[in-house]
C-alpha cells in the first residue's frame, strides 16, 4: 500500500525561493532563505538516516524526489532504484548532479547525494560538472561560504564528503592567484576529462554549431579547434586525439564545409600544424575537386580563409585567383572616356537596364564601361537607356558592349539601337568595331553595315537591317 502525500517538490521550493535570481535581493533575504535550506536540509539529513537505520539504500536522492509538506514533513519518494545496505550495490540510474563516483557503494551513494544537495541549495546544478575535476568542489564551498551566512561547518562537511577526504584539500588552479602554467595544466586535464573518443560525431564538448555536417571536427567549433589551442599553449602531442581527427577528415560527411573555420581547409592547416603534412596536402587537393571558387567571399567559410591556406600550403596561383575573385566582387569606380561628362556612379536600376557594376543608365549612348561586372568577364559598356517593354536587352560575352534591340515579328532582322563597342560576339568571337566609323574596314563590321566614309558622320542608330 502506498501513502498518498499532498506536497511540493523541493526543487519546485528551490526555484520559487532562491534569492539570487532576483534583482531586489538584500542580505535579509539571504539570511531567511539560509535558515529555511538548513533547516530543509536538515530534516531531509533525518530522512535519509532513518531509512540507513533500516538498511536500506535511498539510491536516487535529489529534489525533485524530496517533498515537503504544508506542514514541514519532508517525505522521499520514487524507491524504484532502492537496495539493501547490505549488497553494497550501486543503481544504475541517478541524477547526473547528485551521481556518486564509482569508489561509492551501498551508504555512501546517499551519503554523497546528500552533500551534493547541501550544496545545490546554495549552487544549484553546480555540482554536475564535478565529476570533471573533483577538487573543483572547495572553490565551490568557498563561494557559498562567502556569498551565504551559511554555518561553515555544514559546507566543509559536504565538501569534504565529495572529494573524499584528503582530495579535498587539493590545490585549484584560480585565474589572477595561480601562475600562467598551472592555469594552463588546470584547463588541459578538464579539456581531456572531457574528451569522448569513442564517439564518432564530436571528440571534445563544445558549441551546438558542432552537430553541423562536419562540425564535430572543424576549428570553429570541433577538435581540430581543441587541438589547435592545445598545440598554440605549448601542450601535445595527443596522438589518441590527432588520430582520431585524421581518420575522420579522410572521409568527411556528406554536407561539410569547405571554408576555413568551418569546413575541410580549416582541418588540413591543423593536421599540417600538428606534423601530418601527407594527411593536409590530401585534405587540400579534396576541396579543390569541389567548386570552391563559387563560394562566398567570407572569411569563415569562403574564399577570403580558404586563398590564406592555400597560401599557406604554397598554392600561390590559386591564393592569387581566390584573391583575384573577392577583389573583382568588391567591384570598381567605372572607367570614362575623356569626352564623356561626368556621371555620379550608381547601380542600374532602369527598367531592363544593363547589369553594370556601378553605372547609372541614361538617355544617351553609352560611352562608360564596367571593368568587373561580370566576375571575372569585363568589359561591359555601362549607361545604355532603358528600352520599352517591347525590347529585350542582350549582351556580349565578355568583352562586348551592353546593347539593345528592337525585335519584329518572328523571322524579321533585329536593329541595333544603342552604340557599339569593341568586344566580341556570341557567335563569330571576332573582334568588331564600332558600327559604321569613320575608317573601318567592311570585313569588320558587322553583316548589314557599311563603313562611312573619312570625315562623315556616323550613320543613324537603328540603320543595320540585317543583323
Amino acid at each position: 500500500m502506498q501513502e498518498f502525500i499532498d506536497g511540493t517538490p523541493l526543487q519546485r521550493r528551490l526555484v520559487h525561493r532562491y534569492p539570487l535570481t532576483r534583482a531586489t535581493c538584500t542580505e535579509r533575504d539571504l539570511a531567511e532563505y539560509t535558515e529555511w535550506a538548513v533547516e530543509t536540509l536538515e530534516e531531509v539529513a533525518r530522512a535519509v538516516g532513518s531509512l540507513h537505520e533500516r538498511g536500506v539504500v535511498f539510491g536516487d536522492l535529489h529534489p525533485d524526489n524530496i517533498l515537503l509538506t504544508d506542514e514541514g514533513r519532508v517525505a522521499l519518494i520514487d524507491y524504484e532504484v532502492a537496495t539493501l545496505a547490505e549488497d553494497r550495490a550501486r543503481a544504475a540510474l541517478a541524477h547526473p548532479a547528485f551521481a556518486a563516483p564509482a569508489d561509492r557503494q551501498g551508504v555512501d551513494v546517499d551519503r554523497y547525494a546528500l552533500a551534493c544537495l547541501r550544496l545545490g541549495l546554495f549552487a544549484p546544478q553546480c555540482t554536475i560538472m564535478l565529476p570533471l575535476h573533483r577538487p573543483k568542489v572547495t572553490h565551490l564551498g568557498e563561494i557559498v561560504k562567502e556569498t551565504f551566512p551559511v554555518p561553515h561547518g555544514v559546507i566543509d562537511e559536504a565538501v569534504a564528503t565529495i572529494a573524499g577526504g584528503e582530495r579535498a584539500t587539493a590545490a585549484t588552479s584560480m585565474p589572477g592567484v595561480a601562475s600562467w602554467p598551472e592555469l594552463r595544466d588546470a584547463m588541459a586535464t578538464a579539456i581531456v576529462a572531457a574528451a569522448t573518443p569513442a564517439r564518432d560525431d564530436r571528440l571534445f564538448p563544445g558549441d551546438v554549431g558542432q552537430f553541423q555536417p562536419g562540425g564535430g571536427l572543424n576549428l570553429a567549433h570541433g577538435a581540430a579547434g581543441v587541438l589547435f589551442a592545445l598545440h598554440s599553449t605549448g601542450l601535445g602531442p595527443f596522438p589518441e586525439y590527432e588520430r582520431w581527427l585524421r581518420e575522420r577528415a579522410r572521409r568527411p560527411v556528406q554536407g561539410s564545409g569547405l571554408g576555413l573555420y568551418d569546413g575541410l581547409h580549416g582541418i588540413a592547416y591543423v593536421l599540417g600544424l600538428l606534423g601530418h603534412q601527407e594527411d593536409a596536402h590530401d585534405l587540400v587537393e579534396v576541396c579543390l575537386r569541389e567548386k570552391w571558387d563559387r563560394l562566398e567571399s567570407a572569411l569563415i567559410s569562403g574564399l577570403s580563409g580558404i586563398g590564406l591556406n592555400l597560401l599557406h600550403f604554397g598554392r600561390t596561383d590559386l591564393a592569387l585567383r581566390a584573391a583575384d575573385i573577392c577583389a573583382e566582387r568588391l567591384g570598381t569606380p567605372c572607367q570614362r572616356s575623356a569626352a564623356a561628362p561626368a556621371r555620379a556612379p550608381g547601380s542600374c536600376t532602369a527598367p531592363r537596364a544593363p547589369r553594370c557594376c556601378s553605372c547609372t543608365p541614361t538617355s544617351t549612348p553609352a560611352t562608360r564601361r564596367c571593368s568587373t561586372w561580370p566576375p571575372p568577364r569585363s568589359g561591359r559598356t555601362c549607361g545604355a537607356a532603358a528600352t520599352p517593354k517591347t525590347a529585350r536587352s542582350r549582351s556580349t560575352r565578355g568583352g562586348g558592349c551592353c546593347r539593345t534591340s528592337t525585335r519584329g515579328p518572328r523571322g524579321s532582322p533585329s536593329c541595333w539601337s544603342a552604340t557599339c563597342g569593341t568586344g566580341t560576339t556570341r557567335r563569330s568571337r571576332r573582334r568588331w568595331p564600332s558600327c559604321g566609323s569613320p575608317g573601318a574596314r567592311a570585313s569588320s563590321c558587322r553583316p548589314g553595315c557599311s563603313p562611312a566614309a573619312p570625315g562623315s558622320s556616323p550613320p543613324a542608330r537603328g540603320t543595320c537591317p540585317n543583323w
